[in-house]
Order: C-alpha cells, then structure tokens, then sequence
C-alpha cells in the first residue's frame, strides 16, 4: 500500500489507476499512515477556497470555489484499532 501510495506501484487489484494527482497533497502522510499498519483504501486532502477552475481541486462552474475536508479511510487489524 505505501509502495502504490508513493507510486512505486503503478496500481492495487482494485484500483487499475496511479495515485490522482489530488492526493500528492497528503502523499507523504499516507504514505507514512500505511507503513503503520493502516493501509488506506480512499482519501482526500482539505480544500480551503480553489477556485473552480484550479487544475487539480477545481469542478463545477465558472467563478465559484471548492472547499471540502480531508480524511481517510483504510482497513486496520483488531489490535492496532484499539490503539487508535
């Protein structure tokens, strides 16, 4: 997980595709999450105002602004769960 993540992995069974340029962002953090035993399934880093036609975060119309919060899903043993 954390070789696909740092994209020495070109892609997971389940996700034929490299990391989305997006996620670069957060690359270091989810990286480091997965070599802790958290390996990560689906991710977004916070967006704080782009605007709409930013490269990478932009979507919608002409003039607007993307917000969204950051977080993480992943699958993690019993053990490491009660430690979190």
């Amino acid at each position: 997980f954390a070789r696909y993540v740092e994209g020495t992995v070109p892609h997971i069974p389940w996700c034929e595709t490299p990391l989305q340029p997006e996620s670069f962002l957060i690359q270091p953090q989810l990286a480091k999450l997965n070599r802790c035993g958290l390996l990560t399934v689906n991710s977004q880093p916070p967006v704080d105002g782009a605007p709409s036609n930013h490269p990478t975060f932009g979507w919608g119309g002409k003039g607007g602004r993307v917000y969204q919060r950051g977080y993480f899903e992943c699958f993690v043993s019993p053990d490491k769960t009660n430690r979190l």
